[in-house]
């Protein structure tokens, strides 16, 4: 095995989504890709989105349309169901292991059993399980989280329907967490909420960066949006002191290659957004504690070196 993991072509990329049930399955298939490069990142101002159509009924009620999903240990809890349109998210992990949440729409009437069944007879089962292209199956839904820690999206159009919860990190041995007991549901139903949250600036996804408004403190709501021609995420660690954010995603890198657990030294997953299509938008709430940090995307892993969609920031 060569010291910096390689990165998986373009297909290899497509059909891991395929083997994830159409979710992004985030650090865990794509960040293999991240070896060296330059630190550059940039920071731009962009102006928050038109919020004239929000009104107060419509803010209210997006507040009330959230849910939380908890892994406390090998499992998830789901404290309820959503209503289709703009609808919040939070994934608090209680476990002592870093943990994703893949979110996959199914067709009418699949169980989880069904699930569970496809996922060992390989891809191909998995997509016949899908309500829609796996490449179109992107909500904008959280990235993955480090022990302890928590990341909010408030997905903008999220369709109504049933939701296999999946996490494809593995155990040090290999054991893909949803085969430990990671597999739950989500339900989506009733009328679709509009309307979106307040924000205090936006996020930028492009084919070539990702900005950040000049003022981002790591607290707040920013609309995440996709101005890009393909599919971007951005997934955010806390590094450790004298950790570059190369450093700490070669390690995750190669922890993933050699089929080991996402929880190496020099930093922690600390959310983010895991997937948008193009023109898609997702509001990102950061609450983030004081520390160096630095974001990537994921789905940019597709050559030797960091993505170009990528930097550091200090929150103090």
């Amino acid at each position: 095995m060569s010291h910096h993991p390689t990165a998986r072509p373009a297909r290899s990329r497509r059909r891991a989504r395929v083997a994830a049930l159409g979710a992004t399955a985030a650090l865990a298939l794509a960040v293999s890709a991240c070896g060296s490069s330059d630190d550059s990142s940039s920071t731009t101002t962009t102006a928050a989105p038109d919020a004239a159509s929000t009104t107060e009924a419509a803010g209210a009620a997006t507040a009330e349309n959230a849910v939380t999903v908890t892994s406390p240990g090998m499992s998830y809890e789901v404290s309820g169901t959503l209503q289709p349109g703009t609808a919040t998210l939070t994934f608090r992990n209680d476990d002592d292991v870093a943990h994703m949440l893949a979110m996959a729409r199914l067709q009418d009437g699949v169980t989880l059993d069904q699930v569970r069944t496809a996922l060992d007879k390989g891809e191909e089962e998995a997509a016949k399980l899908l309500a829609e292209p796996p490449d179109q199956a992107v909500y904008g839904s959280p990235a993955p989280v480090g022990p302890g820690l928590s990341s909010t999206t408030t997905m903008v159009d999220l369709p109504a329907g049933h939701y296999a919860l999946l996490c494809f990190f593995t155990t040090d041995d290999g054991t893909p967490h949803f085969q430990a007991g990671m597999v739950s549901e989500l339900t989506v139903e009733g009328d679709e909420v509009t309307g979106t949250p307040d924000s205090d600036g936006t996020i930028e996804l492009t084919d070539d960066a990702i900005t950040l408004p000049d003022d981002f403190d790591g607290h707040g709501t920013f609309a995440v949006t996709n101005t890009g021609s393909a599919a971007h995420s951005m997934s955010i660690a806390k590094l450790d002191d004298g950790t570059t954010l190369d450093e700490y995603f070669q390690a995750v890198g190669q922890a993933q290659s050699s089929g080991k657990a996402m929880d190496v030294d020099g930093g922690v997953l600390d959310g983010g957004v895991d997937a948008l299509l193009p023109d898609q938008t997702t509001y990102l709430t950061l609450d983030l504690e004081p520390g160096h940090y630095g974001y990537v995307s994921v789905e940019d892993a597709n050559g030797p070196g960091m993505p170009a969609q990528h930097g550091e920031f200090d929150v103090s």
